[in-house]
């Protein structure tokens, strides 16, 4: 899947793919001319335009945000209301780097300017690092932020420091990844409001994935909080683990800021023996089947936690995950009585820029399933999805682990399945981050 942002000119701000060759790049010109032309045609009869499918089997899928259009090119098997949720994010991320009142100020002063130059550097490897990240992670079809699994004991001495190092800072915002981009914890002083939804952490856990210094101070937008301006941020890396303190203030003192952060990863440094065990991904493991792939999601704090590896006959993570986007698609409403998951983005990305008070918009409308259960033999593999509105399971498991003597999988599989999600259910508390109000 190749992804594309285009100036009001047809002009690229963006491609996903690097180092294209003369034949291909020739190739991308005219696909986007093509592009420009059909949204030009669309628009002239009133309507909008969201996909194209081509006779070669490629489909073209459209997100107008002006200034700016978002591209993408997938095949067949990529459902669209996926395409388009990573479309969505795609924008939120370029908004998050250039803001959205800014955009509009450059195009409307010169409808022609050449934008890339705006994200050279960091904000290039953002956003090539949250396109690749599209084929290794569920972030943007499932909507939720990856979580470090952690002893309850220990995330709670750390949110506790990250709440210090609020105050100690003046900041608004503390958040903490570990180097996978994995959400620790994340804590909002009172002067926020409102904390930081699950995409607003993706797009930092994005952020702490392409940190090159172990010190960093840069300006952050968080377009789902407020997409009108940016924050100040400190970002500190040691240990494996990244803080970052997000602040409205300019940042005079930054050895208040190092010794408040400094004090925060102190704590994340050495473990307990009993609380390390706790935090040992077997705590996601099916027991006695290693190549079992779980992927659980907690819907009521939009946090997922995914194991590893895939099993053998699978083909890879990039299968495995667009089996379970494609089975999520299956589950869940995407037209009539629930909003898809690009429009509710783009629904809180708007109302982010027009008062504060609208931002509480972002937490209603939560989709839901309107099928709980899904059942899938893919060759030698076998995929089990479980969903209702507080969680979700996908599991992927080579068809052997669950055939019964009569060589029949079905019935084996819904129960080992089932099995594992009361298990994991049960263990709910330390798989997953649970804010507390004042977070």
């Amino acid at each position: 899947m190749t992804f594309f942002v285009l100036s009001p000119a047809g002009k690229p701000v963006f491609i996903s793919r690097d180092g294209l060759s003369e034949e291909e790049e020739s190739m991308y010109t005219g696909l986007m001319a093509t592009a420009r032309a059909l949204l030009a045609f669309a628009d002239s009869r009133f309507h909008g335009l969201r996909v194209f499918k081509s006779s070669s089997g490629r489909h073209l899928h459209f997100l107008d945000c002006p200034p700016l259009t978002f591209l993408a090119v997938a095949d067949a098997t990529t459902p669209g209301p996926v395409t388009r949720a990573r479309l969505a994010l795609l924008h939120a991320q370029v908004a998050g780097l250039l803001t959205q009142p800014a955009l509009c100020a450059v195009y409307e002063r010169q409808p022609g300017y050449d934008a890339r130059r705006l994200l050279v550097g960091s904000g290039d490897r953002m956003l090539r690092a949250l396109v690749d990240g599209f084929a290794t992670r569920p972030c943007s079809f499932l909507g939720a932020v990856p979580v470090r699994v952690m002893g309850c004991g220990r995330r709670r001495a750390v949110t506790d420091g990250l709440r210090r190092a609020l105050c100690a800072s003046g900041s608004a915002f503390g958040v903490l990844f570990d180097s996978e981009g994995r959400l620790v914890s994340s804590s909002a002083s009172s002067v926020a409001g409102a904390a930081l939804c699950a995409w607003d952490l993706i797009l930092l856990g994005n952020l702490c994935r392409v940190l090159e210094q172990a010190e960093t101070v840069l300006s952050v937008c968080l377009p789902f909080y407020d997409g009108r301006g940016n924050f100040y941020a400190y970002a500190r890396q040691h240990g494996g683990y990244t803080v970052i303190l997000l602040t409205g203030a300019e940042i005079a003192d930054v050895e208040v800021f190092r010794e408040a952060s400094m004090a925060v990863l102190g704590l994340c440094c050495g473990c307990p023996d009993g609380e390390a065990a706790c935090e040992r991904n077997g705590a996601l493991r099916a027991d006695g089947h290693p190549e079992v792939h779980i992927l659980f999601k907690n819907s009521r704090v939009n946090q997922y936690v995914m194991s590893g590896p895939c099993p053998p006959s699978a083909g890879g993570l990039g299968e495995v995950l667009g089996r379970y986007a494609r089975m999520r698609v299956g589950m869940f409403a995407v037209d009539g009585a629930d909003v898809p998951m690009a429009e509710q983005m783009l629904a809180s990305l708007e109302a982010s820029r027009s008062s504060r008070r609208s931002r509480l918009h972002r937490g209603r409308g939560q989709i839901r399933p309107f099928h709980g259960f899904r059942l899938e033999c893919v060759g030698a593999t076998t995929y089990v999805a479980f969903a209702n509105a507080d969680a979700e399971l996908y599991v992927s498991m080579d068809s052997s682990v669950v055939a019964g003597r009569d060589g029949q999988t079905h019935a084996g599989a819904v129960e080992f399945a089932t099995a594992l999600r009361a298990r994991l259910v049960r263990q709910t508390q330390r798989l997953f981050y649970f804010p507390e109000p004042n977070d």
